[in-house]
């Protein structure tokens, strides 16, 4: 994402000014206050709503990881009674499981990989859904943590201008990630 914001800039001739938020809920809250001008992610019913999109440029699976001690086959097994998930609240993970699990209980906490790594150690969660990078961070920082196998979803990742701007500057936007994907800077 920061080498796509690095090219988009250099593009467009301006200043590469990253814009990082500490958690999901922080993200999903900055939509329409004029914090950015342009922001890269997955697609979902917040941005769709908040947000004029570029065509998609990337998918990625979203997956669980199991806490210490707990095990699950597949991400199809999942969603049943008694099984606790964690998402980072507010995020696309808390969007998306809100709506889809049936029989799962969906725990909402500040989102950043420390608190996801709390919760599933003190079992106050049983898995986690995430994208595979913040998978990799918790398993990497919580030993006997592991990826469930299968995706819960397939993210779909596209840019984001802020809702209402004309369609000139999303076709450009649109334009220069086509050019990202034939030079490799996307792939």
């Amino acid at each position: 994402v920061v080498d796509l914001g690095n090219y988009i800039a250099a593009k467009l001739g301006v200043k590469f000014d990253p814009v990082i938020y500490a958690n999901q809920e922080a993200y999903a809250q900055s939509f329409g206050n004029g914090e950015w001008d342009v922001v890269i992610g997955v697609r979902s019913a917040l941005t769709d709503e908040k947000a004029d999109r570029t065509p998609d440029f990337m998918v990625a699976d979203a997956m669980y990881i199991a806490g210490p001690g707990r095990a699950f086959i597949h991400a199809s097994k999942v969603d049943r009674p008694g099984v606790k998930v964690g998402v980072s609240k507010g995020g696309g993970s808390d969007q998306h499981l809100s709506r889809s699990l049936t029989a799962a209980h969906v725990v909402r906490i500040p989102g950043g990989v420390p608190n996801a790594i709390e919760a599933l150690r003190a079992g106050t969660v049983d898995v986690w859904a995430a994208n595979p990078v913040t998978l990799q961070e918790i398993e990497d920082g919580l030993p006997g943590s592991k990826v469930v196998p299968g995706a819960w979803t397939t993210g779909r990742y596209a840019a984001f201008l802020p809702r209402g701007r004309s369609v000139a500057p999303r076709d450009r936007l649109a334009e220069i990630i086509d050019e990202a994907k034939r030079t490799g800077v996307v792939q």
